[in-house]
Formats: structure tokens, C-alpha cells, sequence
């Protein structure tokens, strides 16, 4: 961790990073909860952490008995909409809850 390991950097300042492992994503959130509990903008007893696979399908699902909750090509980029690259984020529709 200390660098960006995205492969689309020059898309711009505002697209997510990709290319990156589940432990410099975890350690992400640690380092995170402790910049911003020391700045005093977390409630005590809060942290950042990464969903698990069932909060991630609830928070994306928004109450559909579908894998998606809306069509997939509106809500999300895949290789059929993204020319393969990474695009900012908030293009495409969210959901319900923001997503």
C-alpha cells in the first residue's frame, strides 16, 4: 500500500481504484478509521471495513428478488458498455439506496 495500483489512472481523479488486493483494501479501511477517528469525524465505535457478500447484495438489491435492481447495463459497467476501461463514477443510474 502507498501507491495508487490502478492500470487507468490518467481516466481521471475520480474513478475507483481497481487492481488492488483484499488486504491493502482492508488495511485501506484500518488506516481510514484511525485518520478520521483522530480528526474526530467517527462516532466512537465506528469503523470502516469492507461489506460482506450479504450486506453488498442487500445494500445493491434494494429489496429485488433479482440478481440486479435494474437493468444491468444502466446500473453497472462490464465489458459489453465499458470499452474496457474504467469510467468516474456516478455515470450510470444508481439504485434506490444511492449505489
Amino acid at each position: 500500500m502507498g501507491s495508487n495500483p490502478s492500470r487507468f489512472k490518467a481516466v481521471g481523479p475520480n474513478v475507483p481504484v481497481e487492481e488492488t488486493s483484499w488486504d491493502d483494501a482492508i488495511q485501506f479501511c484500518k488506516l481510514f478509521t484511525k485518520r478520521e477517528r483522530t480528526a474526530k469525524r467517527l462516532p466512537k465505535g465506528y469503523e470502516y471495513t469492507l461489506p460482506t457478500e450479504a450486506q453488498w447484495h442487500y445494500a445493491c438489491r434494494v429489496g429485488t428478488k433479482t440478481p440486479y435492481s435494474g437493468l444491468p447495463s444502466a446500473m453497472g459497467w462490464s465489458n459489453d458498455n465499458s470499452a474496457k476501461t474504467t469510467h468516474s463514477v456516478a455515470l450510470l443510474q444508481p439504485n434506490n439506496r444511492g449505489f
